[in-house]
């Protein structure tokens, strides 16, 4: 587990933080930025559905990152009162199960929230978010999201809400 509480990370132009199998990223009232206003890659963890393998924002912000959050398979997704700022696509979610991202800030990116291949028959939550100054707020590829709840957001897209 890699845990960052009341922290500032200042990460090097390009530079990302990557994990596989049995990691855990935690932010807690922690700011995560590029160097001198440069652009990182972000956090990107690939697992197996495993538990203890997880990202937690929470109370965090993440600045310049690229693709802030890259999940793939990994089970406990919770990112709540947080700020994700300037990239890409703020979170990326590949072959997810659970998730919850509530009252959390993304602004500046071309996507907001992707979601690919959701399994079905888990709980999703995405609510009371801002989701600004996007192309794209949310988009779900192939997904079975028979319990995902999307309420209370406001969504302010360039090109396509949901």
């Amino acid at each position: 587990t890699l845990t960052f509480t009341n922290c500032l990370v200042v990460m090097g132009e390009g530079t990302k933080i990557t994990g596989t199998r049995m990691n855990r990223v935690i932010l807690k009232n922690s700011i995560m930025v590029g160097c001198n206003g440069s652009t990182w890659d972000g956090i990107e963890l690939s697992g197996n559905h495993m538990t203890g393998e997880g990202i937690i924002l929470d109370s965090a912000i993440i600045i310049n990152a690229s693709n802030p959050i890259v999940a793939t398979k990994i089970p406990e997704i919770n990112i709540q009162k947080s700020v994700i700022v300037n990239g890409a696509t703020a979170i990326e979610l590949n072959e997810s199960k659970e998730y919850t991202i509530k009252h959390t800030w993304i602004a500046g990116f071309t996507s907001g929230i992707n979601t690919n291949y959701s399994h079905a028959n888990f709980n999703r939550v995405i609510d009371g978010n801002r989701i600004w100054d996007v192309d794209t707020a949310a988009r779900f590829y192939y997904c079975h999201n028979d319990k995902l709840d999307i309420t209370c957001n406001d969504l302010r897209f360039r090109q396509v809400g949901i």
